[in-house]
């Protein structure tokens, strides 16, 4: 139906029935229409048609209308001047766009410039447009102003049509009525409408899905009545629909919602709680569900924690822990924090609110948490008792006393407090390895001897009250006091060595720890792997004989403020501190010489602020330990290097020398750090050096020690000797720039290449012991300069020479 037709028809109805109605207005936009003119972009202008609405946007000549993503222009902006628009209609220009996609935009504010599409004031996407796929988009809403906006790449159109409702004032008829709340306990009411703008031959009709609420008569004039039965449940609501039919099958409808307040005196209900066993009956008849916002009511059976302002208890109804229920994390009155765990107490009569469910996890009925407390009330007794803080009381098998807090309660003065001891069927007994007594502030002060059986062993006592004036004796629960079994403890055998992680701990014989974190990744701390990250953490090495030196090496990561120990003790029971670290550092070796007397070593993170520390790379010694060192028969001399601090002073038959520079001058040394190459003289046979906890550092040695798995190669920067003999010479040759492997605890030399490539270096010292010959007397023996160059034949040029490894003059 054109536009012209329809108002005709409207005009033609408004004749008929005495009102007139609102009609669309529809308004087709083409190149023409807006004025695009030339081959540039242009502003849409001069759109009046019957809305006047005013039209923004671009287009290109010959290509009808043209919408672009990528320029701040693009887009096109209506305004129907306060009418509503209802359907855009596009005609899309040609096939090649199959696909594209047109966003339409709607909002209720004008739209000043077309870039107002780009950012936040965009509007709400009302839906999408598809090439090839769609034309036309019904807007579902009360929009004033409407945005298209091309989704991806340029789009063309040859028209846009826009259907909006013109914003006339309209006579139709409408409903006006409110929603209806009634009692509980009411048995129907009214719904009260008017009708505006009734239409000669309109009629007014009712009806409603609900099943509780029925209308009454078939007139339906206002007021519209309704009966149903009282509510014994919860709150119910149903919807009645109003619909008024008029002219040519039009209808305008009103719903309005009837509401039936539930009883408050139901069960469940504030006024009316829950029972313990109502609330179980009724989740399981909601199939063990959740049932929301009830009350409960109860009598506290056991309080089990306290947590952030949140206590979880049982309840049930007479007070015993048969039939309980669980308040899960339940709050105060009001939702409020409870301040400590005492503010709920076993006994008190409480009303709860909130949602009940099943937890099928743990089997048990419950409140879910946030629930709160509406009521508690804690009944005063005069009924005497006698409260133990602890019924169960676990003591080690080294044995140890302790005291237990009694509370008395509406009992006389005129009393007589003890301690019955007994076995595990009440009857009074002594026990040979445990005793208790009142001590005087009518606490119970035990003593239990150590426990040398395999075996756990039991006692049991309680205190009882006998109150004098009312001939009755009252007693407290049972306590029952359990000493673990004896296990024999596990020794390390010396020497010991662990560089591992926790979880190894619990297979080494003589370790034990508490609290060790996640190791350290190996290979970023290869000697600190073990993680000390919380206070309290330790590691215990026990052993069962006389120690000698301790090392490890210690890292603090990140680590400040804090304070990490390392602890001895003679019997495990006492301990004193050995060394004290409070600072951060890289990886460092730490060594002790430990007390003959020392049976445990414990490290300990007795204190952290902020940072772990790192542990790792633990030896023990046994007390006198040595290393071995051997001259091979037919030398007279030796490289040597060990991972352990030594002690030469008392070792007989052979000295300890470092090299000090390229022309292979020695210094004898008694105490050597660890890890520091060695040249060693003496005659040929095995030594043992005594190991010692550290030494001062050595400076300006050229030795270097070897650790068997390192291939040494000489070149520009360094020169590398390896001791050896060659054509009978004991001395330091030089490494082939093919390479060389050393084996361990070995050492070569490192001279700089820069003092000069020497095929060899001759060990001699200072020029004290040098013999002297006259030319000649040596004839048949190579020489070498003292700088190791070989000299053909006897030299003829006076100077110090080698032959045969001794230093010689030529006079």
């Amino acid at each position: 139906m054109t536009q012209k037709l329809r108002y005709f028809c409207t005009l033609l109805l408004m004749a008929v029935v005495g009102v007139a109605w609102a009609g669309d207005v529809t308004d087709v936009l083409t190149p023409d229409v807006i004025g695009i003119s030339g081959s540039s972009y242009t502003t849409w202008s001069g759109v009046t048609a019957t809305s006047d609405a005013v039209y923004a946007g671009q287009s290109s000549a010959g290509t009808g209308i043209q919408l672009r993503s990528n320029n701040n222009n693009s887009g096109v902006v209506t305004t129907t001047s306060g009418g509503k628009v209802k359907s855009i209609t596009v005609e899309w220009h040609n096939s090649t766009q199959n696909g594209r996609t047109l966003n339409v935009y709607g909002k209720n504010s004008a739209y000043t410039q077309a870039t107002d599409l780009y950012g936040n004031n965009a509007g709400t996407l009302l839906g999408t447009i598809v090439c090839g796929t769609s034309t036309s988009l019904t807007i579902d809403g009360d929009y004033e102003y409407i945005g298209l906006r091309s989704a991806g790449s340029a789009m063309y159109l040859n028209s846009i049509t826009i259907v909006w409702d013109d914003g006339a004032s309209s006579d139709a008829p409408s409903i006006s009525a409110e929603n209806v709340n009634i009692a509980y306990d009411a048995t129907g009411g009214e719904i009260a409408y008017e009708l505006t703008n009734p239409v000669t031959g309109g009629s007014m009709s009712a009806e409603t899905a609900s099943d509780w609420l029925t209308l009454s008569g078939t007139n339906f004039d206002s007021p519209i009545a309704f009966s149903c039965e009282a509510n014994e449940g919860a709150e119910r609501t149903a919807t009645v629909t109003l619909t008024y039919s008029y002219g040519d099958n039009e209808t305008v409808t009103k719903n309005v919602t009837v509401t039936q307040d539930g009883n408050p005196n139901r069960p469940g209900t504030e006024n009316n709680p829950y029972t313990v066993a109502q609330a179980i009956q009724a989740i399981d008849d909601a199939n063990q569900g959740t049932v929301s916002d009830v009350y409960v009511a109860g009598i506290v059976s056991q309080v089990d924690s306290y947590n952030n302002g949140q206590i979880t208890y049982w309840i049930s109804d007479d007070g015993t822990t048969t039939n309980q229920f669980e308040v899960y994390r339940g709050k105060g009155i009001g939702g409020a924090n409870f301040t400590s765990q005492n503010d709920v107490k076993v006994g008190d009569e409480v009303v709860v609110k909130g949602n009940i469910t099943y937890y099928a996890n743990g089997g048990v009925y419950e409140f879910a948490a946030n629930n709160q407390l509406v009521s508690l009330n804690r009944p005063v007794s005069t009924t005497p008792t006698v409260t133990v803080a602890q019924t169960a009381v676990n003591v080690v098998a080294a044995g140890g006393d302790g005291t237990i807090n009694v509370t008395y309660e509406n009992f006389s003065q005129n009393t007589d407090i003890s301690v019955q001891i007994q076995d595990e069927t009440g009857a009074p007994t002594t026990f040979g390895w445990f005793d208790a007594d009142i001590d005087n502030n009518n606490n119970v002060y035990y003593l239990v001897d150590s426990n040398t059986d395999t075996a756990e062993r039991k006692a049991y006592l309680r205190v009882m009250v006998a109150d004098l004036d009312a001939k009755e004796v009252y007693y407290s629960d049972v306590i029952t006091i359990t000493q673990e079994a004896y296990v024999a403890p596990s020794y390390a055998t010396l020497p010991f060595s662990f560089n591992s992680g926790r979880s190894d701990i619990e297979g080494t014989e003589g370790l034990s720890h508490n609290g060790l974190g996640t190791d350290y990744n190996a290979t970023s701390a290869p000697n600190t792997r073990l993680k000390f990250d919380s206070t309290g953490d330790w590691l215990l090495l026990e052993f069962n004989e006389e120690p000698g030196i301790l090392s490890f090496d210690v890292k603090g990561n990140s680590f400040s403020g804090g304070t990490f120990k390392v602890q001895t003790s003679e019997d495990g029971v006492t301990f004193t501190d050995l060394a004290s670290y409070t600072e951060r550092g890289d990886a460092a070796t730490k060594a002790y010489d430990l007390d003959a007397n020392v049976r445990c070593v414990k490290w300990i993170y007795t204190e952290k602020v902020s940072g772990n520390v790192g542990l790792g790379n633990i030896v023990l010694e046994k007390s006198g330990a040595t290393v071995s060192l051997t001259i091979k028969q037919g030398f007279t001399a030796t490289t040597f290097s060990c991972d352990k601090a030594l002690d030469f002073s008392a070792v007989e038959g052979i000295t300890a020398f470092i090299i000090t520079d390229e022309n292979g001058k020695t210094q004898a040394v008694t105490t050597v750090p660890a890890g520091e190459g060695l040249y060693i003289e003496g005659a040929a046979g095995d030594y043992q050096i005594p190991v010692i906890a550290s030494a001062t550092a050595i400076t300006g040695n050229k030795l270097m020690a070897t650790d068997g798995s390192t291939t040494l190669y000489s070149d520009n920067n360094t020169v590398y000797y390896a001791f050896g003999k060659q054509n009978g010479k004991e001395a330091f040759y030089k490494v082939p720039t093919s390479g060389f492997t050393p084996s361990a605890n070995k050492a070569v030399l490192a001279i700089d290449a820069v003092n000069g490539a020497k095929e060899m270096i001759v060990i001699g010292g200072d020029v004290t012991g040098i013999e002297s010959i006259e030319n000649g007397t040596i004839v048949n023996d190579n020489y070498y300069t003292i700088d190791g160059k070989l000299v053909k034949g006897q030299p003829t040029q006076k100077g110090i020479y080698v032959v045969n490894g001794r230093k010689v003059v030529i006079k």
